[in-house]
């Protein structure tokens, strides 16, 4: 490769670079830990890398493999920070059954009924798995 060949390639690579970067969104949840025992109704905390983006959470009991939605979060608009009060079964659901929480992050609405998968190509947080007390 010759010099005029190097110059001409590096621009090329840093605007693909770029435009990646920007597309990257990342998404946790930060409270209850992974393992943790929660009440009925707990509140579920994360932080999204962009504030623009719509925040979704979903509660998912392992026993059945359904996904349910949970009132959508507000993202506080500089730190990506959210919150939202989530609810692990209803006031028949034994003690010391396991749930999954996953939170997702999209720029499109999200399906506000129970289903057995999650949306394609979003950004998804690791799952946390909780029991209830």
């Amino acid at each position: 490769m010759n010099r005029r060949q190097l110059v001409l390639t590096l621009p090329m690579l840093s605007l693909g670079w770029t435009a990646a970067a920007a597309q990257d969104i990342t998404i946790e949840i930060t409270s209850p830990e992974d393992g943790a025992e929660v009440g009925p109704q707990e509140v579920v905390m994360g932080t999204v890398s962009d504030p623009t983006v719509n925040v979704w959470v979903f509660v998912r009991p392992t026993a059945t493999g359904v996904y349910y939605p949970q009132p959508q979060p507000t993202v506080h608009p500089t730190n990506g920070s959210w919150r939202i009060r989530c609810h692990f079964g209803d006031s028949t659901t034994p003690s010391g059954e396991e749930f999954e929480i996953v939170a997702i992050a999209t720029r499109n609405a999200v399906p506000d009924t129970p289903g057995t998968t999650l949306p394609d190509r979003i950004a998804q947080s690791p799952p946390v798995y909780v029991t209830l007390r």
